[in-house]
């Protein structure tokens, strides 16, 4: 049995592999603009969340340089991804058209434009020198993303807001794509499954949430309010009882599932 590569060199191989491949996504939206994007999108939510294990330390100047151009692509990307998102969930709710508000239309980056800007970000990857790290700093800082993500969890529970829920949704992405990812660390089945589905759940909550704040602003859809919280309650009701059973640890016990001796 092959032992696992050195964690930095795997971690390194890791990124710029992702950034190639954003490269791609960027040339291959000439063709298939839609798929492309989205491609592109999870790729960037891959790349954030991989730099969160390097360090929990995110004030290095080089790992903020890449971060920002991962963020910058991210907003360029947003287009009307809202709008698409909305229309969609609406013509679910009801089959009569609901009084959406005319939408702003973003102005959404070109092919070249993105070719450009994901040159630039593995640019900057290529000159990230990350620090020496073994296989338990980096499921330290793997355990220390689940504890951020159990105290979002919690404070749903106690707020019922939906802000709390899109961060807590922003949380488990982050733990379902670093779980993915350390699949030669740890056995990735453990969290990746459970996130991914819980994920969706809260992708379901936020979609209508969307709805119901575009509503918000026309008084002719105002009615639809009760009817979308109403809807809320099963998506963050199933959320909350998937998190409690994946995520509601102690520290030490989080520890000793990731296998992460202990300190």
């Amino acid at each position: 049995m092959k032992s696992p590569p050195p964690s930095r060199s795997w971690l390194s191989r890791l990124l710029l592999q992702l950034s190639g491949m954003a490269m791609d996504d960027a040339l291959r939206s000439r063709r298939n603009r839609n798929v492309a994007i989205h491609a592109l999108r999870v790729r960037m939510k891959k790349l954030d969340a991989l730099l969160l294990l390097v360090t929990t330390d995110q004030k290095s100047p080089k790992l903020r340089s890449v971060r920002g151009q991962i963020h910058k692509i991210k907003d360029g990307l947003a287009g009307s991804r809202d709008q698409a998102v909305i229309e969609r969930v609406a013509s679910k709710l009801s089959p009569t058209p609901l009084p959406l508000l005319p939408f702003y239309k973003r102005t959404e980056w070109s092919a070249k434009r993105l070719l450009q800007e994901t040159r630039e970000l593995q640019r900057r990857i290529l000159a990230l020198r990350l620090p020496r790290l073994s296989r338990n700093d980096i499921l330290g800082h793997h355990a220390k993303a689940c504890q951020r993500t159990r105290r979002s969890m919690k404070k749903c529970r106690q707020s019922n807001d939906s802000d709390d829920f899109h961060r807590w949704r922003k949380r488990v992405k982050i733990l379902h794509f670093q779980a993915l990812a350390l699949h030669k660390l740890r056995p990735a089945e453990k969290l990746a499954r459970p996130m991914a589905r819980l994920g969706k759940l809260l992708g379901r909550e936020h979609d209508l949430v969307l709805v119901m704040k575009h509503l918000q602003s026309n008084s002719d859809g105002r009615k639809w309010e009760k009817r979308i919280r109403r809807r809320l309650e099963l998506p963050r009701e199933k959320s909350l009882h998937l998190g409690r059973r994946f995520l509601n640890l102690s520290t030490a016990k989080l520890r000793r599932k990731l296998g992460i001796p202990a300190a």
